[in-house]
């Protein structure tokens, strides 16, 4: 009964979108049934063609954004003379709307994947760097003495206390930075873009082909699902 939990809530987001179909318009808000079966039809083809693009790209960016943020939010974390340097140009940076830069990552890496990708990373990996940081922050210092006291390097440290104390803040920075990373990318994959569901949901939607379109939000949507999913049984696993 557990395992089939998460999947209660599908007839409800059916019945609503049901209602939101009958209320709006059908043509505007096509039904769930024939939107299902035009998913299922295509995702053997292009549709499945487009998604795994998309998973692509939001998979290496937020592999990339961990292999960067987890040892930066560490040091941050841990090296006040480091955190003093390092964290006023992350909290410059942060807000900063990065999306207006896509032009630019496309004029210096390319209009491919690289500049894609890399719009992805820098939206996500300050979020993360920060949440690591402050997860290191209250580690109690005894901790670390426990381990130096005992003829512990900074490799132990870093291997005993630091990773495992830091692993609850970078599976919390995944969850926000899944849904961020799969925003941003839809907007990314609407420019110079061959294989996407950013570009697959915008060329249905300029065709004025709604149930196709749904179909690319549709899966979209199982993409983000999939991601949550993983995370939620890797922190399970590793935690």
């Amino acid at each position: 009964m557990k395992r089939l939990a998460p999947l209660l809530g599908i007839p409800a987001l059916l019945f609503l979108w049901q209602a939101a179909s009958l209320l709006l318009s059908p043509r505007l808000v096509p039904p769930p049934l024939p939107v299902l079966w035009l998913f299922l039809k295509l995702l053997p083809g292009e549709l499945g063609l487009h998604g795994l693009a998309s998973l692509g790209r939001a998979l290496g960016a937020i592999l990339i954004s961990i292999a960067t943020a987890l040892p930066l939010g560490i040091l941050l974390g841990r090296s006040v003379r480091g955190d003093r340097y390092i964290s006023p140009l992350v909290y410059i940076l942060y807000p900063a709307p990065k999306i207006a830069f896509l032009p630019v990552f496309m004029l210096v890496l390319g209009i491919g994947n690289t500049a894609k990708i890399a719009l992805v990373v820098t939206v996500v990996v300050f979020q993360m760097t920060i949440i690591v940081r402050d997860a290191v922050r209250t580690i109690s210092i005894e901790h670390i003495r426990v381990i130096s006291a005992h003829g512990g390097s900074e490799r132990d440290i870093l291997r005993w206390v630091l990773l495992p104390a830091s692993l609850g803040g970078v599976f919390s920075s995944l969850r926000l930075a899944s849904g961020t990373a799969l925003a941003v990318l839809f907007f990314a994959e609407t420019f110079f873009t061959t294989y996407g569901l950013g570009q697959f949901i915008m060329d249905a939607w300029s065709r004025i082909d709604y149930p196709r379109m749904y179909a690319g939000i549709t899966a979209l949507s199982l993409i983000g699902w999939v991601l949550f999913s993983a995370i939620d049984f890797l922190e399970k696993v590793i935690c």
